[in-house]
């Protein structure tokens, strides 16, 4: 008795080594994704405790401190989690990279004028 099915070309034939590639593409773009995501905790834990710091010593509300940090980033031309890690080494007794501190006296004197 004949087959009723057609013989040709298998059409699982390739798959599952199509699978796995796209399996390990996959795994590849999430690897990197949780990296970006990790970075963004950090930069995000180290700018929420430079703005404690700036509340702390200033008697300023979050908003206003971060918009302090913000103003710094800008005016010097740092990013925020950069002048966020150098207000946390000040803390710590290291000094501030010299356009960071001018930029921060003028943000300060700007958010406690008003």
């Amino acid at each position: 008795m004949k087959s009723p099915f057609k013989a040709g070309p298998d059409p699982v034939a390739g798959r599952p080594r199509r699978l796995l590639d796209d399996s390990r593409d996959m795994t590849v773009g999430l690897r990197e994704q949780v990296d970006r995501l990790e970075r963004a905790v950090v930069s995000r834990t180290a700018v929420d405790q430079a703005t404690g710091v700036v509340m702390a010593l200033e008697g300023l509300r979050p908003e206003q401190a971060l918009g302090i940090l913000k103003e710094v980033s800008r005016t010097a031309d740092v990013r925020l989690r950069t002048v966020a890690e150098q207000v946390l080494a000040a803390v710590q007794g290291t000094s501030l990279p010299e356009e960071t501190g001018r930029a921060l006296l003028t943000a300060r004197a700007r958010a406690t004028a008003g």
